[in-house]
């Protein structure tokens, strides 16, 4: 008998050890407010902040994660998986992400503690506003990229960000730095590519193009040719949506109607269209009339 009550002594304190490492039914976990607002109304294509505020119960926290439905968002270089809550910030966690929105969407904000205890909020974003303000919308005539320009007025070099034309006038003529780093595309006629949309990087631009094969920015703008139905239609939403992935330098054999969407090495995406197209001759007067329209 004596052996048996040590035995059932024993026993109940391993049950101790095990049953201590548990939190407690009445333990305090974390609590988790947002800061920015739990609704949030966004145009599409427009960018969001959700700011949040954590603060540990009875012990310290450990991980914060950050779902869009059901997976977990990059914001910043940081995958919100788990993402570990620096040791200086787990008594109380301030922090903020933005992120970009396309459509009503629904994140998940989670806080867990060294006790695995959690606490979430959700936040719903709603689509609303005018998307107006988030495009801008310019438009211009390209000259002939093969010839230096009479003028600044018959330019072949578009940037894209400010609706700005820019030209090589004359031998030896090479644009700014400055210049050379806003331009997103050119157009030209010529050889067997006739009316053309060209990136700054593509081969035969940096060969022919005027004095643009001594340019020391060429940027990578990715191009391709579209479908548009309804040009008026066309918004920040459905600008976003483009896939460029099977991308091109060059968009050639181009017609009035056309249209090409275009991302810029900063990641802004647009679509040209070719309103108007004059002279077929390889001359320095060809020229494509062009709208476009550009997220901001």
């Amino acid at each position: 008998m004596k052996r048996l009550n040590l035995f059932l002594l024993a026993f109940a304190a391993l049950g101790m050890v095990f049953t201590s490492c548990e939190p407690s039914e009445d333990a305090v976990g974390p609590s988790l407010q947002i800061t920015s607002g739990e609704t949030v109304e966004a145009a599409a294509g427009s960018s969001i902040t959700i700011a949040w505020r954590a603060d540990a119960g009875d012990a310290n926290m450990s991980t914060f994660t950050i779902l869009e439905g059901n997976t977990a968002i990059t914001s910043d270089g940081i995958t919100w998986n788990a993402y570990e809550i620096p040791t200086a910030s787990n008594e109380t966690y301030t922090s903020s992400v933005t992120v970009n929105i396309t459509e009503a969407t629904t994140f998940t904000l989670t806080v867990t503690d060294k006790d695995g205890l959690t606490a979430s909020k959700t936040v719903t974003v709603t689509i609303g506003g005018s998307t107006t303000e988030e495009i801008s919308t310019w438009t211009a005539t390209l000259y002939n990229a093969l010839w230096y320009a009479s003028s600044e007025a018959k330019g072949a070099f578009f940037a894209s960000a400010t609706g700005t034309v820019y030209a090589q006038t004359g031998s030896g003529d090479v644009l700014s730095a400055t210049e050379q780093s806003n331009t997103d595309f050119m157009y030209w006629y010529g050889g067997t590519t006739n009316s053309s949309i060209v990136a700054p990087n593509d081969a035969t631009a940096v060969s022919k193009a005027g004095a643009s094969k001594s340019w020391t920015t060429k940027n990578a703008t990715k191009l391709k040719k579209v479908t548009v139905t309804d040009w008026s239609a066309v918004d920040a939403t459905l600008i976003s949506a483009i896939d460029l992935s099977s991308s091109v330098t060059i968009v050639s054999t181009l017609a009035t109607g056309d249209f090409i969407a275009f991302e810029t090495v900063g990641g802004k995406k647009g679509i040209i269209k070719i309103t108007g197209l004059s002279g077929t001759s390889g001359s320095a007067a060809d020229n494509a009339s062009i709208e476009v329209k550009v997220i901001k």
